[in-house]
């Protein structure tokens, strides 16, 4: 059996009589980002060998006041 297989079902039957109580203790993240189209809406940045940050060019996403 592989190894992750492994100890996930070790993980499993560790945890396998635990009441509700102690389930409510721990916190489970399994987000996955998935797009349907094939823009993910993501910022990429390219960046050439051994160039670090490029001030000029950073990207804020704070937002703007809202002008009525």
């Amino acid at each position: 059996m592989p190894t992750n297989r492994s100890l996930r079902l070790e993980w499993c039957h560790a945890r396998g009589k635990c009441t509700a109580e102690e389930w409510n203790q721990n916190v489970f993240s399994d987000e996955f980002r998935f797009s349907l189209s094939s823009d993910d809406n993501r910022v990429r940045v390219w960046r050439s060998k051994g160039e670090r940050l490029n001030l000029p060019l950073l990207y804020s996403d704070t937002p703007l006041p809202l002008l009525v």
